[in-house]
């Protein structure tokens, strides 16, 4: 790998480009596939090397490789003298390693992307006036994760509040949460086509809404809606993007 090729694809997975630079490096990886190769072999050793508690097994299983290869009986053909032989066995090399980190670590083993990114914040519902009205209810429900039953409240207490956009937010997660994907896209994309403080909120689960759904393209073409001036937001979704690739 090329020294200014790794650089750049490490700024990549660390988040250190910006928005035309993540464009132009994107766009590469379509059209170069020596680049595109480059750039998954990096992404899964970076993904490997994260994880601290395969540290031992990583190096374990590089020393056990060199001691395999390394050994004098190897040794016969000198390596300076035969260029093709010193590809060959560096790649050889190189393909032994990846395959002990597949092993020991497979990167499309991970938990659901929608599991991993779709972490839902406490809500705090307005309106409040007793412990048994529809408000608390809801927001109790929602925050005890019991969505089919915040969805229930949600659903009634917006019958009476309609303008509520957390509540409105609330009542899409649950819908999502209990399987009712159809009505939770309809009530994300109002809230992406509305103007209130949770305009970017919408997007984010409308991302997440396809992402449930496996459909990656519609969910990284409505993450790229996400403006970086909402930088929570934007830093979420260009780390899931990454993973699309």
């Amino acid at each position: 790998m090329e020294k200014d090729n790794y650089t750049l694809i490490e700024k990549y997975l660390n988040g250190e480009l910006n928005e035309e630079e993540i464009k132009s490096f994107q766009t590469r990886l379509k059209e170069d596939s020596a680049f595109s190769e480059e750039y998954t072999l990096q992404k899964s050793m970076n993904i490997f090397l994260e994880k601290d508690r395969n540290q031992p097994a990583l190096e374990s299983a590089l020393a056990s490789i060199g001691k395999d290869f390394f050994t004098e009986e190897n040794k016969v053909i000198p390596i300076a003298r035969n260029k093709n032989r010193n590809r060959w066995l560096i790649g050889l090399i190189a393909t032994a390693a990846v395959a002990a980190l597949l092993v020991m670590f497979n990167p499309f083993q991970q938990q659901d992307l929608y599991n991993q990114y779709a972490a839902h914040q406490p809500i705090a519902l307005t309106e409040k006036s007793t412990g048994n009205d529809l408000s608390t209810k809801a927001e109790t429900a929602f925050n005890q994760k019991d969505y089919a039953l915040a969805y229930e409240n949600l659903t009634l207490y917006l019958q009476e509040n309609p303008a509520d956009p957390k509540a409105t937010l609330a009542l899409g997660i649950s819908a999502l949460e209990e399987g009712k994907t159809a009505e939770a896209i309809s009530i994300f994309e109002k809230i992406n086509a509305g103007s209130s403080a949770l305009k970017n909120y919408g997007t984010w689960y409308l991302a997440l809404s396809y992402l449930k759904e496996k459909n990656f393209e519609k969910a990284g073409a409505t993450l790229r809606l996400i403006p970086n001036s909402e930088k929570t937001l934007f830093n979420k979704a260009q780390k899931l993007l990454k993973e699309f690739n």
